[in-house]
């Protein structure tokens, strides 16, 4: 089979392993044609599959790191490639760490840029995925952290997103099945929406955050300022009062969260500008991950609360 984000290399070859094989059976040059190019444009449809399918994610060296696969309807991440298990020694800046691992002390890339205090700390468990490229600065690249007992995705550059585009394009969230086109990183005003949903005249954009603070059940977000995220909640309250369709997607990326709120001791400017979105009427969702060492799967909804007294918002 072939996969995805194959080279156009790898096709031209093929072709031409076809293309002397069907000489060497004294073929007719015509027929050697025809085959040539039915193969070619059928590899390069495969080709401009695989680039669409899997451009989006790939950052950081991270693309194919997740399968996608749907026993019973569920969205299940499969966790691919070398994984190992490694002791967190520390962080050294937003995008690397050491950890041990396999016996030795190892650079890792940490595809996060949110503070994960309470979750990288010296000791902690944590799973790691080598990577194929010789060429990378990092051997590994930092997946889960176990906290309490259970396990933590802290991929937030590439788990959340690709859920919730798994679940669009699956109809799995009932309030955006009416949608026939889905835009990804698309670009609106002054900012860049994670998804744009479309049919005839309808419009409707979609701001994917990813959540790994968890404090008594509660989920915080988020765990460090963020002017980016702000920036995004203005844009969606402008388009919303332009009677447009908008909505924030949390993705828990652990599972014992039951509420979703607003982390106003780290960044009250994010809580205002959440609670005015819900006041003008953008939509707000929460579902949180079970979370092993292989796969990551959406566990259930769950309420955005945006006060302390008043615990029930869905």
């Amino acid at each position: 089979m072939l996969r995805p984000g194959a080279s156009l290399q790898d096709f031209t070859f093929g072709i031409s392993v076809v293309g002397i094989i069907f000489l060497n059976l004294d073929h007719s040059a015509v027929c050697w044609f025809n085959l040539t190019l039915m193969v070619g444009c059928f590899s390069l449809r495969l080709l401009a599959f695989g680039y669409k399918a899997n451009s989006f994610f790939k950052l950081n060296g991270y693309c194919q790191l997740y399968a996608v696969h749907y026993p019973n309807g569920v969205i299940i991440l499969q966790i691919e490639g070398q994984v190992a298990e490694g002791v967190f020694i520390k962080r050294l800046n937003r995008f690397e760490a050491i950890v041990h691992v396999e016996g030795n002390e190892h650079l890792v890339h940490v595809p996060n840029t949110g503070r994960l205090k309470e979750l990288l700390v010296e000791k902690a468990k944590v799973l790691v995925r080598k990577f194929d490229s010789l060429k990378r600065k990092t051997k590994y690249g930092l997946l889960l952290v176990c906290k309490d007992g259970i396990w933590v995705s802290i991929d937030s550059a590439n788990v959340p997103n690709k859920i919730v585009y798994e679940a669009l394009l699956q109809h799995k969230l009932s309030q955006f099945k009416g949608y026939s086109h889905i835009k990804k990183e698309i670009a609106v005003g002054s900012s860049r929406f994670d998804f744009g949903l479309f049919l005839q005249q309808q419009e409707y954009y979609i701001e994917v955050k990813g959540v790994t603070l968890v404090e008594d059940r509660k989920a915080y977000f988020p765990d460090a300022p963020t002017t980016r995220g702000s920036k995004h909640l203005k844009e969606l309250i402008a388009l919303k009062r332009q009677d447009k369709g908008a909505g924030v997607i949390f993705i828990v990326q652990r599972q014992d969260a039951e509420v979703m709120m607003p982390n106003d001791r780290t960044d009250q400017v994010f809580g205002s500008y959440l609670r005015e979105a819900h006041r003008t009427g953008v939509d707000l969702w929460a579902y949180r991950c079970a979370i092993d060492r292989t796969h990551i799967i959406i566990d259930r909804e769950i309420p955005v609360v945006l006060s302390e007294k008043n615990m029930i918002y869905r």
